[in-house]
């Protein structure tokens, strides 16, 4: 994903550098950064939220192209 990409998703997520419960009653942080089983997170700055957005679309990347002849 190219940076107009990532900005169009951090425009849609907005950032918050402490957890929240997002409306699907999970505990998110950061861009809309699922906090996962053993991640313990306090707060976050922007800096560290765009790795954790960029490793989150990465995932994302890879399924699409798996699965997308």
């Amino acid at each position: 994903i190219g940076e107009k990409g990532l900005d169009l998703i951090k425009k849609s997520e907005s950032f918050s550098p402490v957890p929240y419960l997002c409306p699907a009653k999970k505990w998110t942080i950061g861009y809309g950064h699922v906090i996962l089983p053993g991640e313990v997170f306090t707060s976050i700055n922007e800096e560290e939220a765009e790795l954790l957005l960029k490793k989150d679309v990465a995932k994302a990347e890879a399924c699409v192209n798996r699965e997308v002849k």
